[in-house]
């Protein structure tokens, strides 16, 4: 559901994307990216903390040799308040987001 809201609020900003790629399994690799090449790379995840099973940092990672050149991380986490979350930022060019509980009902 995290994934899904993600890709809700990114076809907002990014209308001209082509599209997007989602990866709704547990298959390995970004749960979105951008139909077209490079505009936009995400992952998104829900926890119970932002420290549960270390989501946000693996969710980085996976985004650190992403050639896109909007790269985000979107979180539901019910301690944290929805929006931009600049505080957990941990690599420069990846702009971790907050989910609502309504984004993702």
């Amino acid at each position: 559901m995290a994934t899904l809201a993600a890709a809700e609020t990114l076809l907002e900003w990014f209308p001209d994307c082509g599209g997007l790629h989602l990866n709704l399994g547990n298959e390995r690799g970004r749960r979105i990216e951008s139909v077209q090449e490079n505009v936009v790379a995400a992952q998104a995840f829900a926890a119970v903390a932002t420290a549960s099973n270390d989501a946000l940092r693996r969710s980085t990672e996976n985004l650190e040799n992403s050639l896109a050149a909007n790269r985000y991380v979107f979180c539901y986490v019910p301690t944290l308040d929805p929006g931009r979350r600049s505080e957990l930022d941990r690599v420069p060019g990846i702009q971790v987001w907050a989910l609502c509980r309504s984004d993702i009902l």
